[in-house]
């Protein structure tokens, strides 16, 4: 599963942010696009399951596309598994040090970690 960060739209800078807005609008346009066909469809005469099944894959590649174009522009970042395992690494690396400062207070044995 792949795990998209998006930056925080409030630290971008206005020619950041005119980006943002023209790759989320162009995303919107052919979300909308290929879901009102689709539904649109299904709601008057109903779609086949092969139908359904191009929708999916099609609509999950808008989506895929939004994110690369997010990425390409330095908007957002591909988080890999290595990348979060050495996240909570540090997390967990910090709690213990803040509950060390509390051990030391009460003259208990350090924790370690390897």
């Amino acid at each position: 599963m792949k795990h998209i960060v998006y930056r925080d739209i409030r630290e971008l800078s206005e020619p950041e942010k005119d980006i943002r807005k023209r790759i989320d609008d162009a995303h919107k346009e052919a979300h909308d696009a290929l879901s009102n066909v689709f539904y649109g469809k299904k709601r008057s005469v109903g779609v086949t399951v092969e139908e359904a099944e191009t929708f999916r894959v099609e609509h999950a590649a808008i989506h895929d596309k939004h994110d690369q174009d997010l990425i390409d522009a330095g908007l957002a970042w591909l988080k890999t598994d290595n990348d979060r395992m050495a996240l909570e690494e540090q997390d967990l690396r910090n709690r213990i040090d803040e509950l060390n400062i509390l051990r030391a207070e009460k003259g208990l044995r350090q924790l370690e970690i390897s």
